[in-house]
């Protein structure tokens, strides 16, 4: 959110340099043109025109610093705005793949649990959450689930 609240401020400054830029572009045109009328006219040149014709050429000079400052500065900001759109990007898809590995690994927990429900006569299969894992270290032949580990072992070592 402050990279795009920075972004606009920026974008607002930027647009406003533009603004004053053209201003006085259009007054420093209005003011050679003034001059070279006055030389063509023979008229001696007007010393407080021509002070202010400088005045306002340093002044488009330093707008236009300024606006390249600004635009530097909005290329800056677009591209931080861009590797945060892609890292959140990155993250949705880590969370979604994350989603759909615990969905997946709790239909196998759970269809494991509705195994060992039907051989012990409990109500696993009625259970949505996961078996929670031992308090303590102990062989995985002893793990909490009523054997389960046990039973599973034994599925595989008697099904090769």
């Amino acid at each position: 959110a402050r990279l795009h609240e920075r972004h606009a401020v920026l974008l607002q400054e930027t647009q406003e340099v533009d603004a004053m830029v053209m201003a006085y572009t259009v007054r420093l045109c209005e003011l050679e043109e003034e001059e070279r009328a006055a030389a063509a006219a023979g008229r001696p040149a007007d010393d407080a025109a021509a002070a202010q014709l400088a005045e306002l050429r340093s002044e488009v000079m330093d707008l236009r610093v300024r606006k390249d400052q600004l635009a530097n500065a909005l290329a800056i900001v677009d591209a931080q705005c861009s590797a945060h759109e892609n890292e959140v990007r990155l993250l949705r898809q880590v969370l979604a793949q994350s989603t759909r590995t615990v969905q997946d690994l709790h239909q196998r927990t759970s269809s494991f649990g509705a195994d060992d429900g039907a051989a012990d006569g409990s109500a696993a299969e009625h259970s949505t959450t996961p078996p929670k894992a031992p308090q303590q270290t102990a062989p995985a032949t002893q793990s909490v689930g009523g054997g389960m580990m046990r039973r599973l072992m034994s599925r595989f070592t008697s099904s090769a």
